[in-house]
């Protein structure tokens, strides 16, 4: 006899709370001498996942846009939080000879998240809307260099916490309560801008809260145990140290996928936010819940895409959902505001996608580390990802002014339009070249040099004839 949707629902609960609470070692997905660090890392997930979605993003370009920034300090303000961590890399210098790094990094991200938090605070004490922004601008950079620290010691304080035989299932876990708070947040503060009218009153509330969120989370931090980091031996060379990441033909692999596939999508996604809110203005609300759908479909994709996992592994994830990833670019070229529904489509398609994608390449990072100086990868992985988001808006700001406008025409596209099928194309190809036929490019120049030396000799032979 088929089950009620109330039964089946309480049979889910069930479920998932015997994987994670249940009394059975094999059953629970925390467990091990952490398990309670485990637990707090997930509420940890939870509190500053829901504080940081609330200052970045469409509530940070849609802050900026209310005090009237320019288009192309919204667009490099939106992947402040990606550029920023460049720095990161050096931090090793301080971190890599740390054994015990948490009140350190609790102490960066208290800093980080007052400063971004902070911002709204910055237009009641200065009246001059130029110097407003560039201070506000100065904030969250610095905000976000912190961050870059605070992100490279705690994933490896995250790793080390995570249980040993069940890592992918533990990610996949926290990834599934990070969309939560992602989705919460993101639809009720949407509708609080709405609410207000777009007004610097709304961005007031989502801002205190944003900050009230993350007191609470470095309390909770506050109560989780660090395990003893391996530093590596006085003898060990910097120099050497720093350059060893570069030297793995494996992670070089990897981050020239990083850098690429990130530079193409960030050249349009940079100005989405502006996009929607400056030249479609589509509402906040609205906004809010294509997030959403995009936040939840992540969640139903997730489970997908772990079964692919632990068949075919991270590999095969990464390339089969970076696919459905540049798909939402593709229909973004569709995107007016009369085509306004498409973005439920974009939603979904984006989220399937982003749903394996985002943990893919995390656990493949973490796959292909040695166990030794984790944290100089991380750098390395942080400062190569973040110089193609750096890069990429002044990219997208130069090719919009040399793109022809079709605005006018019978079917009318638009600059930001072509820039999304640029995009689209591009990554395409960084998917094309790197795993379907990596050796493509390469057999492509040695084939024609082999041919021009075969046309030079026999021309050189003719004339010794």
């Amino acid at each position: 006899m088929e089950k009620f949707p109330q039964e089946r629902v309480a049979l889910v609960a069930r479920k998932f709370k015997e994987k994670l609470f249940g009394h059975s070692h094999h059953e629970r997905i925390c467990s091990g001498e952490h398990r309670i660090s485990q637990i707090l890392f997930l509420i940890d997930a939870v509190l500053i996942n829901a504080a940081y979605v609330l200052t970045t993003g469409i509530f940070l370009s849609g802050f900026i846009i209310n005090l009237e920034g320019s288009d192309y300090i919204v667009a490099l303000l939106n992947n402040a939080a990606i550029w920023a961590t460049i720095l990161s890399v050096f931090s090793f210098l301080i971190l890599e000879r740390i054994k015990k790094r948490k009140n350190f990094l609790i102490a960066i991200n208290l800093m980080a998240r007052i400063l971004i938090s902070g911002i709204v605070f910055v237009p009641l004490l200065i009246d001059r809307p130029s110097l407003t922004i560039s201070i506000i601008a100065i904030m969250v950079i610095i905000s976000h260099v912190l961050w870059g620290v605070y992100q490279l010691g705690w994933m490896i304080w995250y790793m080390e916490i995570a249980p040993e035989k069940k890592k992918n299932d533990y990610v996949y876990l926290r990834m599934f309560f990070v969309r939560i708070a992602f989705t919460v947040s993101t639809l009720v503060m949407g509708y609080v801008l709405d609410y207000y009218n777009k007004s610097y009153k709304g961005f007031l509330i989502v801002y205190i809260t944003a900050l009230v969120l993350s007191v609470i989370d470095v309390i909770v931090l506050v109560f989780i145990k660090e395990p003893e980091y391996k530093a590596p031996q006085d003898g060990v060379s910097i120099k050497n140290m720093f350059f060893e990441p570069i030297k793995n033909a494996e992670f070089n692999k990897y981050l020239a996928f990083i850098f690429l596939f990130h530079l193409f999508l960030t050249t349009s996604s940079s100005f989405t936010s502006l996009y929607l809110i400056r030249y479609l203005s589509f509402d906040y609300g609205f906004i809010s819940t294509i997030n959403v759908l995009s936040y939840i479909a992540m969640i139903l994709g997730t489970r997908i895409w772990d079964r692919f996992q632990n068949k075919y592994g991270n590999v095969f994830v990464m390339k089969y959902s970076a696919f459905f990833v540049i798909g939402e670019y593709f229909i973004y070229f569709f995107l007016t505001e009369r085509t306004y529904f498409l973005l439920y489509l974009s939603s979904l398609v984006g989220g399937i996608g982003n749903g394996g994608f985002l943990i893919a390449i995390m656990a493949y990072r973490f796959e292909i580390m040695p166990e030794r100086a984790k944290t100089i990868y991380e750098g390395w992985y942080k400062a190569v990802y973040g110089l193609s988001v750096l890069i990429a808006p002044t990219i997208g700001e130069l090719l919009m002014k040399i793109l022809p406008d079709f605005s006018t025409h019978i079917f009318p596209v638009s600059k930001f339009q072509l820039l999304y099928l640029i995009s689209f194309i591009a990554a395409g190809f960084v998917i094309f070249f790197i795993f379907i036929k990596p050796g493509f490019i390469r057999n492509k120049i040695a084939n024609q040099i082999g041919n021009t030396l075969k046309i030079a000799l026999n021309n050189e032979r003719s004339v010794n004839r």
